[in-house]
Protein backbone atom coordinates (compact mmCIF):
# COMPACT_ATOMS: atom_id res chain seq x y z
CA UNK A 1 0.00 0.00 0.00
CA UNK A 2 2.91 2.36 0.85
CA UNK A 3 4.22 1.92 -2.66
CA UNK A 4 1.11 2.92 -4.46
CA UNK A 5 0.66 6.14 -2.35
CA UNK A 6 4.43 6.69 -3.64
CA UNK A 7 3.41 6.12 -6.45
CA UNK A 8 0.29 8.52 -6.22
CA UNK A 9 -2.38 6.14 -7.58
CA UNK A 10 -3.66 6.31 -3.95
CA UNK A 11 -3.88 9.87 -1.85
CA UNK A 12 -4.05 7.53 2.12
CA UNK A 13 -3.96 4.52 3.73
CA UNK A 14 -7.20 3.28 5.57
CA UNK A 15 -7.74 0.07 7.76
CA UNK A 16 -11.31 -1.45 8.81
CA UNK A 17 -12.27 -2.92 11.57
CA UNK A 18 -8.89 -3.71 12.76
CA UNK A 19 -8.70 -3.95 16.88
CA UNK A 20 -6.23 -1.54 19.17
CA UNK A 21 -2.82 -4.17 18.74
CA UNK A 22 -3.56 -4.70 15.30
CA UNK A 23 -3.26 -0.88 14.72
CA UNK A 24 -0.01 -0.31 17.13
CA UNK A 25 1.41 -3.52 15.21
CA UNK A 26 0.91 -1.79 11.77
CA UNK A 27 1.35 1.79 13.13
CA UNK A 28 5.33 0.13 14.29
CA UNK A 29 6.19 -1.58 11.10
CA UNK A 30 4.85 0.79 7.99
CA UNK A 31 6.64 4.53 6.73
CA UNK A 32 3.06 5.82 6.11
CA UNK A 33 0.34 5.71 8.90
CA UNK A 34 -3.41 4.54 8.45
CA UNK A 35 -5.15 7.91 7.96
CA UNK A 36 -8.67 6.46 8.31
CA UNK A 37 -10.08 3.75 9.89
CA UNK A 38 -13.79 2.00 8.93
CA UNK A 39 -15.50 -0.16 11.67
CA UNK A 40 -18.83 -0.02 12.72
CA UNK A 41 -20.37 2.90 14.69
CA UNK A 42 -24.42 4.19 15.08
CA UNK A 43 -26.34 5.47 18.01
CA UNK A 44 -27.02 1.99 19.40
CA UNK A 45 -22.79 1.21 19.04
CA UNK A 46 -21.14 4.32 19.31
CA UNK A 47 -17.84 3.29 20.53
CA UNK A 48 -16.79 6.38 21.94
CA UNK A 49 -13.63 5.56 23.46
CA UNK A 50 -12.10 4.28 20.54
CA UNK A 51 -13.67 6.64 18.24
CA UNK A 52 -11.26 8.88 21.03
CA UNK A 53 -8.45 6.49 20.45
CA UNK A 54 -8.18 6.47 17.35
CA UNK A 55 -8.60 10.31 16.57
CA UNK A 56 -5.84 10.41 19.38
CA UNK A 57 -3.40 9.35 17.00
CA UNK A 58 -4.34 10.99 14.06
CA UNK A 59 -6.81 8.62 12.53
CA UNK A 60 -10.13 9.76 10.82
CA UNK A 61 -12.71 7.86 12.17
CA UNK A 62 -15.50 6.48 9.16
CA UNK A 63 -18.27 5.07 10.17
CA UNK A 64 -19.60 1.43 9.03
CA UNK A 65 -23.03 1.08 9.21
CA UNK A 66 -24.29 4.55 10.36
CA UNK A 67 -27.86 3.05 10.62
CA UNK A 68 -26.85 0.04 12.59
CA UNK A 69 -26.63 -3.73 11.29
CA UNK A 70 -28.77 -4.46 9.04
CA UNK A 71 -27.17 -8.09 8.46
CA UNK A 72 -30.09 -9.92 8.49
CA UNK A 73 -27.89 -13.13 8.76
CA UNK A 74 -27.36 -12.08 12.27
CA UNK A 75 -30.20 -12.89 14.66
CA UNK A 76 -31.39 -10.06 17.05
CA UNK A 77 -29.32 -7.19 15.17
CA UNK A 78 -31.86 -5.68 12.88
CA UNK A 79 -31.70 -2.00 13.45
CA UNK A 80 -34.04 -0.11 14.31
CA UNK A 81 -32.37 3.46 13.71
CA UNK A 82 -34.43 4.04 10.68
CA UNK A 83 -37.89 3.69 13.16
CA UNK A 84 -36.76 5.54 15.94
CA UNK A 85 -38.83 8.56 16.29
Amino acid sequence: MEQLVHAGLVKWIRVSDFNQGQVERISQSCKIKAAGHAFESHPYLQQNSWVKWNREHGIQVIADSPLGNMNSSYPNTSSKVLDDN
